[in-house]
């Protein structure tokens, strides 16, 4: 035999029924329209794993906290080592 679902009505606070089958979900503004990003807007990244010392790790932390701080815009250890590889790269590559 099964059973039926139980009766919670005495759980909900007075005028929650109403307010969650009522007129609140009229209020909700409709979503924007999605904005399509060109495909080849940027490389995809590949991940490598990087062995360095502790204060050389202490210097890039360091070093995007001040661009950070600087900038007002959010600057990561990634970015900070991209830059200087990318900047190594174009002196002798």
């Amino acid at each position: 035999m099964a059973k039926g679902k139980p009766d919670l009505s005495g759980m909900l606070p007075p005028g929650a029924r109403e307010f969650a089958e009522g007129g609140a979900v009229d209020a909700v503004k409709p979503a924007p329209a999605k904005v399509e990003q060109p495909a080849a807007q940027a490389e995809v990244k590949k991940q490598t794993a990087v062995r360095l010392t502790p204060s050389t790790l202490s210097r890039i932390t360091a070093l995007a906290g001040k661009q950070a701080m600087e900038s007002g815009k959010r600057v990561t250890q990634q970015d900070v080592m991209e830059a200087a590889i990318l900047e190594y790269l174009e002196r002798n590559g």
